[in-house]
């Protein structure tokens, strides 16, 4: 749903487009917005929904760790290079995974590409 929020409908759409229609797909949401509702109607044949956890309370996963650092704009980059290199996960043989969110599209462009 957040990729929705930030834009990114229509590269959803191409994707999807490029797909055969006879395809399993799995679609993850945290919440269950109008918006991501009417596109799971509108891609997902016989849909099976699965909820975990207490729908009418939202609560994080306690075994994920979250950190918050306040940086400067012009500092970014530098910043989220610094936890990649503190985290393993710049060296060549590393295995590990990392998800990082941006707030636009102009922002994965520049974090993609440095």
């Amino acid at each position: 749903d957040r990729m929705l929020d930030m834009g990114f409908e229509p590269q959803i759409r191409k994707i999807l487009a490029k797909c055969p229609r006879k395809r399993h797909t799995l679609f993850f949401t945290a919440t269950w917005p109008r918006e991501v509702r009417t596109l799971a109607s509108e891609i997902l044949s016989k849909p099976y929904k699965v909820m975990i956890g207490n729908r009418d309370e939202l609560k994080g996963n306690q075994d994920i760790v979250q950190l918050v650092r306040m940086v400067e704009a012009h500092r970014k980059n530098d910043a989220i290079l610094g936890l990649l290199q503190e985290a393993g996960l710049t060296d060549r043989g590393s295995h590990g995974k990392c998800l990082v969110f941006s707030n636009t599209k102009r922002m994965c462009d520049q974090l993609t590409g440095s």
